[in-house]
């Protein structure tokens, strides 16, 4: 999914040729994948994930765009990545998304004068500030004679900034995407049971956990809460006066002193299993479904000592983390003991890689 805005470079939305990068811009730190692919085989080149100094992104929202692009430039140097475009998302709260009926006699030309159209309709936004873009679906299952589109927006601003960022950091925009989708393709490539036909994804950010829900590979639901890693951090940080990349080694670390884990991680991983009870509460509430056959996890603190068993004892649930390299070749800059660690908190990175090929089209 990229996004067109009228009188913007076209290359935002044309489709994409080759590799690229896959830049996450997160509250915390930026991710940084770059893939490559030689006839069937993705090879995971290089990543790099760089903290993000505090309050330059606050809820997703870019607050420092020179801040950013620096953090970017910093990833981008010691990930020692070749490639100079990359892939960028929007955060699912950004996007509005509408899915409407246009005629199935119309040509695609027509299809694009009907939708930028149709568009002014739905958004809440005066035209010359919004980027759009839209999706033709299928026939209609309520009227044959009608095609299912699916038209997505967002603030041109929220754009602008991401594109801005990469700008800062000598990098190249080439798709805007949005989270869900980059979630949705990354997790095609994790490894898991053919008998799991709907499974959940937790992703615990800094400041929000957000859950997505997969059927038959189909999200049919995402909703984040205000819960995150980044209190804890901060905590730890001040308590044993470490810097951020090395508060967040300690809760991975097996040698971490005895009270970081009775006073300070036990509690985390209890308030963890407790949202995420609610979030999947509230996901059961308001659907028809009322179980889940797997639940992966990802984010930054999945490498945490015993947070996979608190999940898996309060939701009486299959946990595990997520691992889209699994099936991947590995590429001589990547150490897989470290990648090990490291994987589950690169999927929306992954995924936006992803877009550099054409088995990979959202």
């Amino acid at each position: 999914m990229d996004f067109k805005k009228w009188g913007i470079p076209k290359h935002l939305w044309k489709k994409p040729q080759q590799a690229m990068l896959g830049i996450d811009i997160g509250t915390t730190s930026v991710k940084l994948v770059e893939l490559s692919q030689n006839d069937d085989t993705l090879t995971l080149e290089t990543y790099a994930i760089e903290p993000m100094p505090a309050d330059v992104v606050v809820e997703k929202e870019i607050k420092d765009v020179d801040q950013v692009g620096q953090a970017i430039a910093r990833a981008y140097e010691k990930s020692r990545a070749t490639l100079k475009g990359g892939a960028v998302a929007l955060p699912g709260a950004a996007i509005i998304t509408k899915l409407i009926e246009v005629s199935s006699q119309l040509k695609e030309a027509d299809i694009v004068y009907q939708v930028t159209q149709d568009a002014d309709r739905y958004i809440p936004y005066p035209s010359e500030e919004v980027s759009l873009d839209f999706e033709v679906l299928g026939p209609s299952a309520k009227n044959s004679d009608m095609l299912d589109v699916l038209l997505v927006a967002s603030r041109t601003d929220q754009v602008d900034l991401r594109v801005d960022a990469l700008a800062v950091a000598g990098l190249q925009t080439r798709v805007v995407d949005v989270e869900p989708y980059a979630i949705e393709r990354a997790f095609q490539f994790q490894k898991r049971d053919p008998q799991d036909k709907r499974v959940g994804l937790v992703d615990f950010g800094g400041t929000n956990l957000s859950l997505s829900v997969l059927n038959d590979n189909q999200m049919i639901y995402t909703r984040e809460q205000a819960f995150g890693s980044k209190k804890l951090v901060e905590e730890i940080q001040l308590r044993y006066g470490l810097s951020y990349a090395e508060a967040v080694r300690w809760y991975k670390s097996e040698k971490m002193p005895d009270d970081l884990d009775a006073e300070l991680l036990t509690p985390y991983r209890e308030a963890a299993a407790q949202q995420v009870q609610r979030a999947l509460q509230l996901f059961f509430s308001s659907t028809e479904h009322r179980t889940l056959d797997h639940l992966y996890v990802t984010g930054g603190v999945v490498g945490m000592h015993h947070l996979i068993e608190a999940l898996q004892e309060t939701l009486q649930l299959k946990v595990d983390s997520v691992n889209p390299f699994a099936s991947m070749a590995l590429g001589k800059k990547i150490n897989p003991q470290v990648l090990k660690d490291e994987a589950s908190s690169l999927l929306v990175a992954c995924g936006l890689a992803l877009r550099g090929f054409h088995h990979a089209d959202h």
